[in-house]
């Protein structure tokens, strides 16, 4: 049943998150006076996040008894995560990177969103690792990786997003 729960709760992150870096990758072109940095690339590692999702839920369960070579094989799916979010971080830095960046509070929920976005990629990719992962299973590590990724990953986005499509819907 451990799989089964995790096999649809992990991708679920994931349609929280995903929506968020679309949202994100709209936002600052629009703030910085400039297109977004390698936007196929961006698009190509969205759907790359997409399918990924479903192949790395039993890192969850790397201390209930899964086999040696299960844990092997979701060790390396999981660290293939980090390929496509590094591809659309480094794309959001160079959009960054010489544009005239206008410094208002969506831009600055946007780059919060960033900050968090780094921190819960690195706890993240901590946690892929068997050895790590058996010793700080259960514990609030896991706890702040999630939020980083949730929280900051979603939210700050949310937040950014209300404050750049507000004026335009309501023309105020």
């Amino acid at each position: 049943w451990q799989h089964l729960f995790w096999f649809w709760g992990h991708p679920e992150v994931y349609i929280l998150f995903l929506p968020a870096t679309g949202l994100l990758s709209l936002i600052l072109p629009k703030f910085v006076g400039r297109s977004l940095f390698g936007f196929r690339a961006v698009v190509y590692s969205t759907l790359g996040l997409s399918v990924l999702a479903f192949g790395v839920w039993a890192h969850h369960m790397f201390t209930s008894g899964t086999p040696p070579w299960m844990r092997l094989f979701f060790t390396i799916a999981t660290a293939f995560i980090a390929v496509p979010t590094g591809i659309k971080f480094f794309n959001w830095l160079a959009t960054l990177w010489g544009g005239r960046i206008s410094l208002n509070s969506a831009v600055l929920f946007s780059c919060g969103f960033i900050v968090n976005f780094v921190l819960g990629g690195i706890t993240g990719g901590a946690l892929a690792q068997v050895p790590f992962d058996v010793h700080v299973h259960d514990t609030y590590f896991v706890v702040a990786h999630f939020h980083y990724i949730v929280y900051g990953g979603s939210v700050f986005v949310i937040f950014a997003s209300i404050y750049h499509w507000y004026p335009k819907v309501t023309g105020r």
